[in-house]
């Protein structure tokens, strides 16, 4: 039983040895949020700061569109279609007839 008490003993201190060791190595995790924050808004800097240096040829090729909010363009032909996108009878129907199974 003193054998079993000892081994439960070292089982406890090597865990929290690793604990200890995996925390200094891994760091604070909050500090590498957001550091890899910082390092996805460069890149992205980077890549939305390098499309006004396309060259024209490839700007012609890029479908043009509807504005959408931070001056991206969807196509007009996307646009189009989430437009005209309504629920059909169908669905309509379906839904309704749940809404009234709830209020029942």
């Amino acid at each position: 039983m003193q054998e079993m008490s000892k081994e439960m003993m070292k089982m406890g201190i090597i865990e929290e040895m690793v604990e200890d060791t995996m925390e200094s190595v891994m760091g604070d995790s909050d500090v590498m949020e957001e550091a890899t924050a910082a390092e996805v808004d460069k890149i992205m800097r980077e890549i939305t700061g390098e499309l006004p240096k396309t060259p024209e040829i490839l700007l012609d090729s890029v479908p043009t569109g509807v504005p959408v909010a931070g001056g991206s363009r969807v196509p007009a032909q996307l646009a189009n279609s989430i437009d005209e996108e309504e629920p059909e009878e169908g669905d309509l129907a379906e839904m309704q007839a749940r809404l009234a199974a709830l209020r029942n």
